[in-house]
Parts: C-alpha cells; sequence; structure tokens
C-alpha cells in the first residue's frame, strides 16, 4: 500500500532516516488527512491519495477560560472554512482558465493551418511579369 500526501506542513525527517533517498516528512499530532482517491494496481499495490487539511495550532494554558477557548476554536474553524472555500473558488477558476487555453490552443493551431493552405496556394499561382513603360 502506497499513500501519498498532498502536505501543507510538515517536518522534513530525510536527514534523520534509515532511508534519507525517500522524501519522509513528520506531521504534527491531530494532522486530519481527507481521502481523496483510492485505487488498486495489479498484481497487489493500493494507492491511497490524501490531503492535509490545514492545521491552525491552538496553544492552552491552563489559567484561560473554557470560554475563551471556545471562542477560540471557533475563530480558526471559521478561517479554516472560509480558506477552504477559497480554494474550491480557485480550483473552479484555475478549471475554468485551462479550459479557455485549450480553446485558444485550438484556435491557434486553427489559423496555423489556415497559414499553411494560404501559403501553399500563392506557391501555386502564376507569376505575373510587370513591366514598366
Amino acid at each position: 500500500t502506497y499513500f501519498v500526501i498532498d502536505v501543507c506542513g510538515a517536518f522534513d525527517v530525510r536527514r534523520y532516516s534509515a532511508f534519507p533517498h525517500e522524501r519522509e516528512l513528520l506531521l504534527a499530532p491531530g494532522t486530519t488527512l481527507r481521502v481523496d482517491k483510492i485505487s488498486f494496481s495489479p498484481p497487489d499495490v493500493h494507492n491511497i491519495m490524501l490531503t492535509q487539511e490545514p492545521f491552525v495550532p491552538l496553544p492552552l494554558t491552563d489559567d484561560e477560560p473554557a470560554g475563551e477557548l471556545r471562542a477560540r476554536l471557533t475563530a480558526a474553524e471559521t478561517k479554516i472554512e472560509a480558506l477552504l472555500a477559497e480554494n474550491s473558488q480557485l480550483k473552479q477558476a484555475n478549471a475554468a482558465l485551462q479550459a479557455e487555453n485549450e480553446k485558444l490552443k485550438l484556435s491557434s493551431a486553427e489559423k496555423e493551418k489556415v497559414w499553411s493552405i494560404d501559403t501553399h496556394s500563392l506557391a501555386r499561382l502564376p507569376a505575373h511579369t510587370h513591366t514598366h513603360t
């Protein structure tokens, strides 16, 4: 089983690893991962694509009242929801731009084809001679 994780925050531990050629990362305790895709490759390999959800650390102190902690947690959750919504909007805008880019590539290719036809047509035209009197 292979896990591929799109991370937004992790600690690189390659220099401490027994396998420094591998890209090993250490995720913070409490990290939340979203499963994006699970696929199977014969003979017996499972590929699991994950995305790390944004992590907002909340330092806790013993002297902080529970109400203030709840308020900070709510503010952090609101910020995360806003960032996820913005990310979704950016993904949609990116998809629209990629679609427009494909249309422009096609348009450019069509123009190149027309230009190629025009230059071949011009090459077949009879030569004109000009006489000056």
